[in-house]
């Protein structure tokens, strides 16, 4: 009887060890192969969101901030000092350590660089290298330890199709290289820097180690916001710290053309050229509104429109006003099942909901005023 007890409990060990073999000792070579594929096909998918069918994308240009370099970038030919979308891995590697700040203005892109940061480092990477992942700041609750508010993004996102372990086990051997987007929107623009969620978020990204260095990051933030941090001491240290420079007149120029399949823009361009529409000019410093603008007119309209506006912000409004149904017509048939005005009223009620102050009654309030339910 003391034989039959102790056989059946050996088969009921090594069964469930089986069981719990392929999570209790991943293959992490393997899974970070499959995380990459997926971050590969969610990052082109989201540039192409981001940028529509702009192809070749604008080569959006960056520098060191001229007041702040502590990490060492340096290629084989000597130190680098700027780089451009197109060359931003290049830049990435030659930082050492490798911790990257990406700064720059509202629709500068710094987002669109950090994907194509992404894109680029997945395309060379070489095994047991790590897999970048760009997650959104604003979710991390920084009373949480980083590592495992990661892990819980790679599972919580379906689309990596992660068991929390391996998930666990990827972050815990550095398989993963947090690209961290957007720490100005982790607090309200009125809160003090520091009694701030960024600030936080620094000191923990500053305490976490890798080997005998500061583990490897990439962070990207408004320009204003990261400045005002780093001016009360609280910065990513032993980072580089770059700034996305204003798209050039030549670039603006040569992108509306690219874009411009029935001659509508010839006169846009030739009012540009001459200085004759220095606010347009000024708006379409950044590749966020070269996007909006070029979209907005994809398929019908008079683009001179834009050249009668004194102010970048009326620029802004009109654009916008256009962009939805522009947009919805560019669109997959599959995506055209919404309605583009309905569309445009749930936009507005968002966009309505995100700024008005909170309201007196603790329900959530559904309601658009201008447009109706």
């Amino acid at each position: 009887m003391a034989g039959l007890v102790f056989g059946v409990a050996g088969l009921w060990a090594a069964v469930a060890a089986l069981r719990q073999k392929p999570w209790d000792q991943p293959d992490l070579a393997a899974a970070a192969d499959t995380l990459a594929r997926h971050v590969i096909r969610l990052e082109e998918e989201s540039l192409h969101q981001l940028r529509g069918a702009d192809f070749p994308a604008i080569d959006i240009a960056f520098s060191m901030h001229p007041q702040y370099r502590p990490a060492d970038v340096r290629d084989a030919y000597g130190p680098l000092n700027q780089g451009q979308l197109s060359k931003v891995a290049t830049f990435f590697c030659a930082a050492r350590p490798q911790r990257l700040v990406i700064t720059g203005d509202a629709g500068a892109g710094k987002t669109v660089l950090a994907a194509e940061l992404v894109l680029a480092l997945l395309e060379e990477r070489k095994n047991n290298d790590p897999v970048p992942v760009r997650l959104p700041l604003a979710g991390w609750d920084t009373t949480r330890p980083l590592d495992e508010w990661i892990a819980d993004q790679l599972v919580r996102d379906r689309a990596f199709d992660l068991h929390p372990a391996v998930a666990t086990a990827l972050v815990k051997h550095h398989l993963v290289l947090p690209v961290l987007d957007g720490l100005d929107e982790m607090d309200a623009e009125t809160t003090p820097a520091e009694q701030s969620r960024a600030r936080a978020a620094l000191r923990v990204l500053n305490t976490r180690p890798q080997g005998r260095g500061p583990a490897p990051a990439v962070v990207t933030c408004r320009h204003d916001r990261y400045a005002d941090l780093a001016a009360h001491g609280n910065e990513l240290r032993d980072a580089a710290w770059v700034s996305l420079k204003p798209v050039s007149h030549a670039a603006a120029l040569d992108y509306l053309k690219r874009r411009d399949s029935d001659g509508r823009w010839q006169p846009v361009r030739t009012q540009l050229t001459a200085g004759l529409a220095p606010v347009l000019a000024q708006a379409l410093t950044t590749p966020w509104r070269l996007t909006l603008a070029v979209t907005a007119y994809a398929e019908s309209g008079d683009p001179r429109a834009l050249t009668a506006f004194g102010t970048v912000a009326e620029i802004d409004n009109y654009v916008l006003g256009r962009f939805v149904q522009a947009a919805s017509r560019l669109h997959p048939p599959s995506f055209r099942r919404h309605n583009a005005d309905r569309a445009h009223r749930w936009l507005h009620a968002l966009a309505t909901y995100l700024t008005a102050p909170p309201p007196a009654s603790s329900e959530p309030t559904w309601f658009c005023t201008a447009c109706g339910p």
